[in-house]
Order: structure tokens, then C-alpha cells, then sequence
């Protein structure tokens, strides 16, 4: 099975959590040997600003794999990482669902600049993990603070928990 053949789900999943948002493209998740994991998809917003009606570019990055030494359980925990929010609760099915929102830092040619986005991962029952991060870019000409998105922007917190436990992602198959 190839990525493409599952974006049409992915989207469709997309679409409901996050409206407006444009579509995502696939490819497989491979580890640093060559070994295939699972998913992974990103979708961009072009159009998008922040707080400060400033043009931004917004990432969604969603994963689904298998575990491997490299991501597992135990990596994606909210001890450590840079998060400025995190919080985990158990769900109904067993499902770990961890989330809340990150910090980016970069040095442009000005100045250091943040954004402050959304992050959520799921860990199932059976050790799959699905994860849906975000991230925006500034621009190398940024020369000022934090960007948030406008009130308003359907990136939420909320919406990528909706996405990492859509039964959809959650049945997809991993190679």
C-alpha cells in the first residue's frame, strides 16, 4: 500500500477537524535504516495570518506508525520538549491522548522569533502512535515577537485532539 492511496482518508479526516484547511499530501515514514513505520502527511496553509494580521505559512504534520526506537510511548511524553502546555489523559478505549501547545524558537537576520502552536499524539492500545503537529512559518524577514494565529484560525488544540482520534486515522493500516 502507498501513502497516496490513503490521502483521500486523511483528508476527509482533515477536512472535518480542521475546515478550510487545505488538503495534505502522503509518503511513507521510514527510520534511519530504510525500515517503513507507517504515514505521514503535511498540509500547508498559505493563506493564514497571525494575531498581528501578519502573512503566515501554517504546517499540520500527521503521522501514523507503528512504534519504533525512535518514536514510541515513551518518547512522547509531556515531561521535557520545549511544551508550554501539556496535558495527558487516558481515554475510554485505553487510548493515551497527549497534547497542548509548543514553543518554536528561531534566529533570523533581526531577531529571535517564537511561534506558539498546537500539538497532539495518541498513543492506542496497540502501541500505534498518531501524531498531528503543527508549525508556522515567519519568514527570514520576521523582525518581531510571537506569532499566534488569529483568533479564529481552525488550528486549535482541540481540532488535532479530534484528529488523532478519528476511528479513520486510528484504522489505518501501517506497513
Amino acid at each position: 500500500m502507498r501513502a497516496a492511496a490513503l490521502t483521500p482518508e486523511v483528508n476527509a479526516v482533515l477536512a472535518e477537524a480542521l475546515p478550510g484547511f487545505p488538503a495534505a499530501t502522503g509518503a511513507t515514514s521510514i527510520t534511519a535504516d530504510g525500515t517503513p513505520v507507517g504515514w505521514n502527511f503535511t498540509a500547508t496553509d498559505s493563506d493564514a495570518v497571525d494575531a498581528q494580521g501578519r502573512p503566515v505559512d501554517v504546517w499540520v504534520y500527521i503521522s501514523v506508525v507503528r512504534p519504533s526506537a525512535a518514536l514510541n510511548a515513551d518518547t512522547v511524553v509531556c515531561a521535557g520538549g520545549g511544551w508550554v502546555a501539556c496535558q495527558e489523559r487516558t481515554l475510554g478505549d485505553g487510548t493515551v491522548l497527549r497534547s497542548g501547545l509548543v514553543r518554536h524558537e528561531m534566529q533570523t537576520d533581526h531577531a529571535v522569533v517564537t511561534a506558539t502552536t498546537p500539538f497532539a499524539f495518541a498513543v492506542l492500545p496497540d502501541g500505534r502512535l498518531v501524531d498531528a503537529r503543527s508549525s508556522v512559518n515567519w519568514g527570514p524577514d520576521a523582525i518581531e515577537g510571537d506569532f499566534t494565529l488569529a483568533t479564529g484560525h481552525p488550528l486549535t488544540v482541540e481540532a488535532l485532539e479530534e484528529l488523532v482520534t478519528s476511528p479513520q486515522l486510528e484504522q489505518l493500516p501501517v506497513p
